[in-house]
């Protein structure tokens, strides 16, 4: 595809800072024309051909590659984090168990003396 396409406008437009009336026929970069299209000055179909052209460009392929790769890098990272963060959670966990039951072993002899303190004559 071109640098440039040749485009008519079907409404007024400011093309490089100039004013454009409807019917002027101008060169433009695709994306601007695309801009065009999408301000709704130029014909419909030209739009989507230009859309359709610029979407099978390899560019917009690679381009996406490289955005899905980064996704599934930045969701590996996640999930290594969160494997990690769920282990810490759980040995967390376990020492406070062990802690509390280290201490409640202590308050039940402490309590059985004084249960058989008070039953014997």
């Amino acid at each position: 595809m071109s640098d440039l396409v040749s485009v008519t406008l079907t409404g007024p437009a400011k093309i490089g800072g100039i004013r454009k009336p409807a019917g002027t026929t101008v060169s433009v970069s695709t994306m601007l024309a695309l801009q065009l299209a999408a301000s709704g000055v130029i014909n419909p179909e030209l739009a989507q051909s230009l859309s359709d052209a610029v979407s099978a460009t390899p560019l917009e392929h690679d381009f996406q590659a490289v955005v899905d790769a980064a996704v599934a890098e930045r969701l590996a990272v996640l999930e290594t984090k969160a494997a990690e963060d769920l282990n810490a959670a759980h040995e967390r966990i376990a020492e406070l168990e062990r802690q509390l039951s280290e201490k409640a072993k202590p308050e039940a002899a402490k309590t059985a003396k004084a249960a058989k303190a008070t039953t014997t004559p």
